[in-house]
């Protein structure tokens, strides 16, 4: 027998909707609807609207959304199977049995925890204080357009780098002390990365902290020490178009969602760490296996 692929569909909707976790089903049915709103089913007294069905999708999961919003009349069917078993279940008293109870129970610790971090992430939020002590320190980073010309050398130790620092001072070419000292794969071109724009780093594999520095130089000059986590540098713009600086305002977007993430993080590691005091937190690895 050949099944219609919209059964299909419905059926492993339904099974997948059962299977969600109690913070989804919550999600799901979690706004009151109006009286007013279009009933789009009934079960015994009991009705369905359409508000009800909407928010019901809304709560899915988003790779079944979009399949389960084309097929609106099928979910139906799901949320109706849901709500009759529903019924059933509480006809039957199963609500008194231990498996149901000890669900809700970490189902509640679940939410909770979940709210918990909700809250400690709303009093993470960066003040205007804060956003604007970022965008001051990081000016370097929200700029628009520009490109540098730049080489660099990279060397084992700091030692080695103020080594060749000295010897730039003293009038030797970097070209030339790159083919000589670098340990970098272009050490063969002069140690030269080309031309690049912002955000070369995020394709090619480059340290950022090369190419920041790069583009703090001025045409003709080269860096300090520069550390990376494959070594020591030097680096060297040879030519450099200036971009624009980012306003404030301009950047906010970004430096809320940046700085904001971090603090989040920090609130709940600093908090993890202090719980972990204040409860006298004592762990036996070798139990596990």
């Amino acid at each position: 027998m050949r099944l219609d692929k919209r059964v299909i569909l419905c059926s492993s909707l339904v099974v997948s909707i059962f299977l969600m976790p109690a913070s989804v089903v919550f999600g799901a049915e979690k706004k009151t609807p109006s009286p007013d709103k279009i009933v789009i089913a009934t079960y015994g007294d009991e009705k369905i609207t359409l508000e009800e069905l909407d928010n019901f999708l809304d709560g899915l999961p988003e790779n079944i959304q979009a399949i389960a919003r084309l097929r609106k009349a099928e979910m139906l069917d799901s949320l109706l199977s849901r709500r009759m078993i529903f019924e059933y279940a509480k006809n039957k008293k199963y609500g008194e049995k231990k498996a149901v109870k000890d669900y809700i129970r970490r189902a509640r610790r679940e939410i909770m925890i979940q709210v918990a971090v909700q809250e400690i992430e709303k009093s993470a939020k960066p003040t205007e204080k804060e956003l604007k002590a970022e965008y001051q320190k990081n000016k370097q980073k929200f700029q628009e357009g520009g490109k540098v010309t730049a080489s660099h050398i990279m060397v084992a130790s700091e030692k080695e780098a103020k080594d060749l620092i000295s010897k730039l001072e003293k009038g030797s070419k970097f070209a030339e002390l790159a083919k000589k000292y670098s340990l970098a794969p272009e050490r063969a071109n002069g140690g030269s990365l080309g031309e690049m724009a912002r955000g070369h780093h995020k394709t090619t594999g480059l340290p950022e902290v090369i190419e920041q520095t790069a583009f703090s130089l001025k045409p003709g000059g080269y860096s300090g020490v520069v550390k990376s986590p494959y070594g020591w540098h030097v680096v060297y713009a040879s030519a450099k178009n200036d971009a624009r600086q980012m306003s404030f305002d301009e950047a906010r977007p970004t430096l809320e969602k940046d700085l904001g993430d971090k603090k989040r993080t920090q609130a709940i590691e600093d908090l993890i760490v202090k719980l972990k005091s204040d409860y006298k937190v004592k762990k036996f690895p070798e139990k596990i296996k």
